[in-house]
């Protein structure tokens, strides 16, 4: 579960960079 969190947060994280 706090990996899935972890994958998630990195994943978005990446996809909010990408976006700027």
């Amino acid at each position: 579960m706090v990996r899935g969190v972890a994958i998630g947060l990195a994943a978005l994280s990446s996809w909010l960079l990408g976006m700027f």
